[in-house]
């Protein structure tokens, strides 16, 4: 009887035992666990704070391409605006030396119809002399 329960001892301090050690795995692993939940928030919160800067990166570049796209277009628009400013020079030019042309010629005609106004009197006075 002795013996048995020697053994009945043994077994309950290995029972004991082991229930501690068990305690012991499920709160290293709990502890382990609650770490590695932490690990994980704090992982998908700097996740998100790099989709957010992500993001934001990408609205920028936006942004710029936007700017070079309107700079593009205002030195297209002010191309066009010198050349058409260019065109009119050139046209005034070309109004101002038909207007000349026309001038002298309207003069040439005034004194070509003078001429022959002078003509008719002269061929009239003669007739009546």
């Amino acid at each position: 009887e002795y013996y048995n329960r020697m053994v009945l001892d043994v077994i309950q301090q290995q029972t004991e035992c082991y229930d501690e050690q068990m305690r012991d795995i499920k709160r290293h692993n709990d502890i382990e666990c609650n770490e590695k939940k932490k690990v994980i928030q704090e992982l998908k919160k700097k996740s998100k704070e790099c989709d957010k800067t992500r993001e934001a990166i990408e609205l920028w570049n936006k942004i710029q391409e936007m700017r070079q796209k309107n700079l593009l277009k205002k030195k297209e628009f002010q191309q066009t605006v010198n050349k058409t400013r260019q065109h009119k020079k050139e046209l005034e030019k070309m109004k101002a030396r038909y207007d000349k042309k026309e001038q002298r010629m309207r003069e040439q005609k005034a004194k070509q119809k003078q001429a022959v106004q002078k003509e008719i009197d002269r061929s009239l006075d003669m007739m009546t002399q």
